[in-house]
């Protein structure tokens, strides 16, 4: 088996060197494009900025829900406690009402 060596040429060097830079060139190039839409805006509202104002908002909403259903909950333990207690307090007097006979 033979092993094959890489022979480094200066125009090796210099082609490889080339390919390199035009890498980084195009990097550069997206990376300065990324940077007007998330931080300059690029004529818009930059994205920074337009993710933090969604996050307000939705924290908003979760916030109004969450008070929304914790009154809920309120209404009905709240609700079922009156009319368990009226109904307690209510029973024993119909019965004896019923003693009476004055319900026939």
């Amino acid at each position: 088996m033979e092993q094959k060596t890489e022979h480094w040429t200066v125009q090796a060097v210099g082609e490889s060197l080339a390919v390199h830079v035009a890498g980084d060139m195009d990097r550069d190039k997206k990376i300065e494009k990324m940077y007007e839409v998330l931080i300059v805006g690029n004529s818009h509202e930059p994205l920074v900025r337009t993710v933090a104002r969604n996050t307000e908002w939705i924290n908003n909403v979760k916030k109004f829900f969450w008070i929304a259903i914790t009154a809920f909950v309120g209404v009905v333990i709240t609700g079922g406690a009156a009319i368990t207690y009226t109904l307690i307090r209510v029973y024993p007097l119909l019965q004896s009402l019923n003693r009476l006979e004055l319900l026939k």
